[in-house]
């Protein structure tokens, strides 16, 4: 793909992007100074809570990153079925830490076995001997302790429904390919047939760029209160530029 459409759309959103490379940087500089005070905490179940909060951080700015990559690349519906992964995240991220969190990470993790126990059977693969090795009576009591909340309760329960019902749910007729989401590609329909458009654009590009850095912003906000940072300077920062980008939203929705 030429560079030089990649630096034109980069142009054209240029305060989102702006924006966006504010949170990387914001992120980079609180982790190099508080490296030190990142560290497991307490008995087992507390260094699983952290470890968890601190691996769904880490997994959630990639998909940040990766999702900048694909707005600057013209893949705006693309970039919004990974923003739909970080608002599950998200959501199961701010679950856990809203109360009893320590019991909601060790049913998080369980599910997670129950899953990966299943993807085994399911290809019929030899079960690897660490899992063998793992209680599986206590596994799959906690697991179902998960499985029985829903992904919208966890969203009320999290205090992020808006991102559920907005987010979430939108996105997931894109991720689904459903037949409104298809229908983005058809341009033109008529006697001489039709006419389909796949290559890069700005489609959703404007909503992804914004909703992407709301949504990083929110879990950066909740890893650092979980390890007790505070950095008022760099939550301003942050807070200036989304107020910056909701009224540049305001504008384009009244121009």
């Amino acid at each position: 793909m030429p560079n030089v459409d990649k630096a034109e759309r980069i142009k054209r959103f240029q305060r989102e992007f702006d924006a966006n490379d504010t949170l990387t940087k914001s992120i980079l500089t609180v982790l190099e100074k508080y490296r030190d005070k990142l560290r497991l905490r307490g008995d087992v179940a507390d260094k699983d809570l952290d470890l968890a909060v601190s691996a769904m951080f880490v997994k959630a700015e990639k998909t940040f990153e990766a999702i900048l990559e694909l707005c600057c690349r013209g893949f705006g519906e693309d970039a919004l079925t990974l923003l739909r992964s970080n608002i599950n995240l998200m959501i199961n991220f701010y679950y856990i830490l809203a109360e009893d969190s320590v019991a909601r990470a060790s049913a998080f993790i369980a599910h997670g076995h129950c899953e990966q126990k299943k993807y085994v059977q399911n290809g019929r693969r030899a079960m690897p001997k660490d899992l063998e090795q793992l209680d599986w009576e206590k596994i799959e009591k906690l697991a179902a302790e998960w499985e029985k909340v829903s992904i919208k309760t966890k969203a009320e329960k999290a205090k992020q429904l808006y991102h559920y019902n907005v987010g979430y749910k939108f996105y997931s007729s894109i991720e689904h390919s459903d037949s409104w989401a298809i229908s983005r590609y058809v341009e033109t329909w008529d006697e001489k047939g039709p006419k389909l458009r796949g290559g890069p654009s700005d489609t959703l590009v404007d909503i992804a760029l914004p909703h992407n850095f709301w949504v990083m912003s929110n879990i950066f906000l909740g890893f650092c209160s979980h390890f007790k940072i505070e950095e008022p300077s760099v939550m301003r920062e942050l807070d200036d530029n989304w107020q910056a980008l909701l009224g540049d939203s305001k504008s384009k929705e009244s121009s």
